[in-house]
């Protein structure tokens, strides 16, 4: 036993300073969930026999007196282990605490701050940008869960990575009684690819045929979406070229989701690019109308009435800025590259528009309040005339 213990109080000895160096030394930062198993054991294995790791480190140091100095040194950085276990572990597991507290209300939004806290007040406590990041993960994952967000909260799931141990143990239970099951997904999963190929009526059958579960609400939600995306799909192709068919169309695509209703996208691409050069003219020819039978003047504005010209030319200004703006959508929506001649096209549309507004609100005091309102809802813009002052 004799030549046990010189041999233990030197390992211990030689594993502290080992795990000092290790770290960059006494002062290094002390990464949450990571350096508190090292620390603990280090200083368990001091604990469980102090005096007889004391003695055996003396009878060493007065064997060979070139010891002193490393054991003085491994003191010291015993001593600041003990300190660091008193604050800075003491402080880890505090923070620990509030964390899976937090997680267990579904409170995860009072975690930032508290995190910001701590980095402040125990500067050298490290690894807290991993539990921001699983957060930021966890917390995302929760929201889309209790908005009942199916398709945004499968998408999560599968990219999911949590590295410390609160939010693995609070995602597992998430998983175990929140989340969509395994089966669930991977039906989805096939529902989304069918949909996606514009297997249509596959997609449809295997989302009525889900099991029975906590998601049931909404998987009957999203087949009554996709059946009624369907029913309008078809009900274009029957109409297409008829009254309102760009309208409705441009609706129609507006209402796509761009990653899982790609194959309607694709379908209608070529008939709403179409719609670019179609929507440019008409401004164009309207604008040119206006122009050509001259700008409302000021003695159409002060009429104390409505005249046919001023509903004309209100009309051909209105009309026309109309179908400038809803080109700029149209190329908005397919993300598309626009003219440089339309953007001037559009500022000049709405110059005009917005001298016309503004030299009928300087005549608020000779215009009664709904002739006012009349012609200013003639004129058009983003304005509202409700806001004019009689």
């Amino acid at each position: 036993m004799r030549t046990q213990r010189p041999c233990s109080a030197s390992c211990s000895g030689y594993d502290l300073e080992r795990f000092v160096a290790g770290r960059g030394g006494v002062e290094a930062p002390i990464r949450i969930y990571h350096d508190e198993p090292a620390i603990d054991g280090l200083l368990q294995r001091w604990k469980d026999d102090p005096k007889s790791h004391q003695r055996a480190l003396d009878r060493i140091a007065s064997y060979v007196p070139v010891f002193t100095e490393p054991y003085a040194q491994a003191m010291s950085h015993l001593r600041k282990l003990e300190s660091d276990d008193s604050v800075y572990l003491a402080a880890i597991e505090r923070l620990d605490g509030t964390i899976r507290t937090e997680l267990a209300r579904d409170k995860p939004a009072a975690l930032p701050s508290v995190l910001d806290d701590y980095a402040q007040r125990y500067p050298r406590l490290a690894g807290l940008d991993r539990v921001r990041d699983d957060l930021r993960q966890y917390s995302a994952v929760l929201e889309a869960a209790l908005g009942r967000q199916l398709s945004t909260l499968l998408a999560l799931m599968k990219t999911a990575r949590f590295s410390t141990p609160p939010f693995q143990a609070q995602y597992a239970q998430l998983t175990a009684t929140r989340l969509p099951s395994a089966d669930v997904v991977q039906r989805h999963d096939a529902v989304t690819a069918a949909w996606q190929r514009g297997d249509t009526q596959q997609a449809l059958a295997a989302l009525q045929s889900m099991p029975a579960g906590p998601w049931s609400d909404v998987l009957a939600a999203e087949a009554t979406h996709k059946k009624a995306l369907l029913d309008q799909y078809n009900d274009l192709q029957k109409t297409r070229g008829g009254k309102d068919y760009d309208q409705r169309l441009l609706s129609f695509y507006a209402s796509l989701d761009p990653s899982t209703d790609v194959w309607f996208a694709q379908s209608i691409q070529k008939d709403v690019a179409a719609l670019h050069d179609k929507a440019l003219t008409r401004a164009q020819s309207l604008w040119k109308q206006y122009r050509a039978s001259g700008p409302i003047g000021g003695t159409q504005r002060l009429e104390a009435g409505i005249s046919p010209g001023f509903r004309n030319e209100a009309r051909l200004l209105s009309d026309a800025q109309t179908a400038a703006q809803q080109g700029m959508r149209i190329y908005s929506q397919l993300k598309a590259d626009h003219p440089a001649d339309f953007d001037r096209l559009l500022a000049d549309i709405e110059a005009e528009t917005t001298l016309q507004r503004r030299s009928l609100t300087e005549l608020r005091m000779v215009l009664g309040p709904s002739l006012l309102r009349a012609k200013l809802a003639l004129i058009g813009g983003e304005q509202s005339e409700t806001r004019q002052s009689p």
